[in-house]
């Protein structure tokens, strides 16, 4: 409805990244001070599907215009790309004009950047998450569960797949001299998929550094890697 301020999206089958879901981010103010803590995530939206428009990308896109005009009904507010919650994994490079991904796994894809906050005693003394983060299939009592520790840390990783609960909210700084913006909480997460995990794989040594000549090297154990003398030099 037009006048929702709250838009909340099911999307299915989207890739974490850079994800911080069971362990929070600290958020400090502009002095550097702890004013609670964040859980967080991005989303990776393929921009097609089959040779087409996605239509997981243009149901969020149209929720953004939703939450626009419900926070500012009848205005035709514009904000920028900086400022939403979606945005594109291959932004145009200001001086060449070419797109590239922002990280790997970025190439052909939207991002959806979801955040949920905690207060500071909520998660030092309590260890709320307000993130429901749920197994991939019902129990017993036919409710998902919800996990944490060791066995969310299986599940809940960058490069895996998962469905999400989001709201897609439009916040009006005006009043405390911020900047409007466009912002998603994150509700919930449920595993779907594992995936290929993002990172950067162990660098091929041969690959960057060049052979030595055999001059001088005859007191090193090229078998073990270590030096035969001096063995105390970096004790």
């Amino acid at each position: 409805m037009a006048d929702q301020k709250n838009i909340r999206l099911t999307l299915k089958d989207v890739r974490g990244s850079f994800l911080h879901l069971i362990k929070p981010q600290e958020r400090k103010n502009d002095d550097d001070k702890l004013t609670g803590y964040v859980f967080n995530g991005n989303f990776l939206v393929p921009k097609e599907v089959g040779g087409a428009k996605n239509p997981v990308a243009e149901e969020i896109a149209a929720a953004m215009k939703k939450a626009i005009e419900a926070r500012w009904p009848g205005q035709n507010k514009k904000i920028p790309s900086t400022e939403r919650c979606f945005v594109d994994g291959e932004p145009k490079d200001e001086d060449s004009g070419e797109r590239e991904p922002l990280y790997e796994g970025y190439e052909g894809m939207y991002v959806l950047k979801a955040s949920n906050g905690v207060s500071i005693e909520d998660w030092e003394e309590e260890k709320k998450n307000p993130v429901q983060l749920l197994g991939p299939r019902k129990g017993a009592d036919g409710k998902f569960p919800r996990l944490k520790g060791s066995a969310a840390e299986e599940l809940f990783y960058s490069g895996a797949f998962y469905d999400i609960v989001v709201s897609i909210w439009a916040y009006d700084g005006s009043k405390k001299n911020h900047k409007n913006r466009v912002s998603c909480t994150l509700e919930v997460v449920k595993f779907k998929r594992h995936g290929d995990a993002f990172g950067a794989g162990q660098v091929n040594a041969e690959d960057y550094l060049d052979e030595e000549d055999d001059d001088g090297l005859d007191d090193v154990d090229t078998s073990s890697g270590s030096v035969t003398e001096d063995d105390d030099l970096l004790a």
